[in-house]
């Protein structure tokens, strides 16, 4: 157990952390972190510090996603992961910087990981829905999808997206990879569901 003179001496290193945080200097407040573990290890962190720890995390990496710094992005990513393991938020982040690398496959894994914490996390979905289209499962990435929205929503006649949704069952239906045609006519409503990317990536590939 910590002594109570050891925590007496952590604390000034948090308020310099939270100090970090505050003027959004992330990237300083995760050095004062580390500078903890190293100097006292034993010190189990409270509710709040591991609050401020992970914060400083994620502002950090959405900087480094932002401004397309992926092995830095993919560094510091793994490092929160460590501290927080079962993060659905990391492990869709790190998903996302593993895409950017064009490491599709582990990027699934990641992405799926994400979903087994938290399976409605609507980014999650959308990142594990791309990558299924970059692999060529474009039934899969539809009804990974479909388990966000109620299909009532779609088949309601008042929705005015329903002949776009109907659209986009017959094009799946109807798609053949031997078929330039089908493969042009998803990809068109995709892009008329307001899927661009994916209607680009199917495109992509043929």
């Amino acid at each position: 157990m910590i002594s109570k003179l050891n925590s007496t001496l952590v604390k000034p290193y948090f308020f310099e952390a939270a100090n970090e945080l505050l003027y959004g200097r992330y990237s300083s407040a995760i050095h004062i972190m580390r500078k903890i573990r190293l100097l006292f290890p034993y010190y189990p962190f409270n509710d709040d510090e591991y609050i401020g720890l992970q914060s400083a995390y994620g502002r950090e990496i959405a900087f480094l996603w932002e401004n397309e710094l992926t092995d830095t992005g993919i560094s510091i990513v793994e490092e929160a992961l460590q501290f927080f393991p079962r993060h659905a938020g990391f492990l869709t982040l790190k998903a996302q910087f593993l895409m950017k690398q064009n490491k599709i496959s582990e990027a699934e894994l990641y992405a799926q990981k994400a979903l087994a914490l938290e399976p409605y996390s609507l980014r999650a979905v959308q990142l594990l829905r791309r990558i299924l289209f970059h692999q060529g499962k474009y039934h899969e990435g539809y009804n990974i999808w479909c388990r966000l929205v109620p299909q009532e929503i779609f088949t309601n006649s008042n929705n005015l997206l329903q002949d776009r949704y109907y659209e986009l069952q017959i094009a799946l239906a109807n798609f053949a990879p031997e078929k330039n045609t089908s493969a042009l006519a998803l990809a068109r409503a995709l892009a008329r569901f307001g899927w661009e990317q994916e209607a680009k990536i199917v495109l992509a590939t043929f």
